[in-house]
């Protein structure tokens, strides 16, 4: 039903070849889906890359950071005064 992928050898990956057939999309397509899809990745990519960016930031905001407008008799952070934590955490505690 199937040739065998060894048989492929056009200059691409012989893999990719063996699914041109196996889905019997013609390359043109198959290389149009393999773009859009590609398209889509590097836009998830660049918004989890974002979402990580403010979630350190909140983190540092929120445990790392003392607040004046919090500091009893030493500094306090907004986790601290909430009774999350009980010490001001370093950027080390924070990415571990």
């Amino acid at each position: 039903m199937f040739r065998s992928r060894e048989t492929y050898s056009t200059g691409q990956s012989q893999y990719s070849s063996y699914l041109y057939e196996l889905c019997g999309a013609s390359k043109p397509y198959y290389a149009n889906v393999h773009e859009a899809i590609h398209q889509i990745n590097q836009r998830l990519f660049k918004e989890a890359r974002d979402v990580l960016a403010l979630a350190l930031y909140l983190m540092h905001y929120n445990f790392a950071r003392p607040h004046k407008t919090l500091a009893n008799l030493y500094p306090t952070t907004p986790a601290m005064a909430a009774g999350i934590t009980n010490h001001v955490r370093t950027i080390e505690e924070i990415v571990k």
